[in-house]
């Protein structure tokens, strides 16, 4: 398949919890950059991150095989250095080859938890121009 997307990306946002409720690599809190190399060649990926009140760090590297994704925890990066828990950032990737790239946080909440969720229920002000979603605790 033709190579998709573009060489550089930037995420405006990231956050990694400073504790987590659970030890389990499948549970534990993370923030996740899913990058897709539908070309044939391996892409080299290049990630700078950027912070509110420090200097950047990186570039912390990472390989996307050819035809291939790579759904990459920005928890386990750890060189130049590990990325701070409960710590805002933003990150720029650079690529060899076009890929894509989207991200999404996950912070696992037991039943009955008291952390709010998303409700798709919209909120009834009809004086928002776009719809809003409910992040009303459980």
């Amino acid at each position: 398949m033709e190579a998709i997307g573009r060489r550089r990306w930037a995420i405006p946002e990231g956050y990694i919890p400073s504790e987590s409720s659970y030890s389990d690599r499948e549970l534990v809190s993370h923030e996740t950059a899913c990058i897709l190399n539908a070309g044939e060649r391996d892409a080299q990926v290049a990630i700078t991150i950027f912070f509110a009140d420090r200097e950047p760090v990186g570039p912390y590297r990472v390989t996307v095989a050819g035809g291939r994704t790579l759904h990459l925890r920005f928890n386990d990066l750890d060189d130049p250095q590990p990325i701070p828990r409960g710590t805002d950032y933003a990150s720029v990737f650079e690529s060899t080859f076009r890929s894509s790239c989207n991200t999404r946080g996950s912070i696992p909440v037991a039943p009955r938890s008291p952390f709010c969720r998303p409700s798709l229920m919209r909120k009834s002000d009809s004086s928002m121009a776009n719809p809003a979603f409910d992040f009303s605790p459980l």
